[in-house]
């Protein structure tokens, strides 16, 4: 297993690409560190395929500061709660 930083698709995908060449992602205030947490949707039992009511998990990335998830995730998921928002927004480090 090569190491991450030695690059990313090589021959198999027709692609050379360094990940020391690419940005660190942060906020606009500069935290670049974030975690992965769980939220949930409801499936009605209407359309689950047990009959009854399903919770299904997704995983989004929040940070690790303010505890909500960074306009670069938020602004992609339609519907996205508005209290799982983070304000701070997200801008290259």
């Amino acid at each position: 297993m090569s190491d991450f930083m030695d690059g990313l698709g090589g021959s198999q995908a027709g692609l050379n690409i360094n990940p020391r060449d690419l940005p660190w992602v942060g906020c606009e205030k500069g935290i670049q560190a974030f975690e992965s947490a769980l939220v949930f949707k409801r499936l009605s039992p209407i359309i689950s395929p047990t009959g009854k009511e399903e919770m299904v998990p997704a995983e989004i990335v929040i940070c690790k500061q303010c505890g909500k998830a960074p306009k670069f995730i938020w602004e992609r998921i339609p519907d996205f709660p508005e209290e799982l928002k983070s304000t701070c927004g997200a801008a290259k480090a």
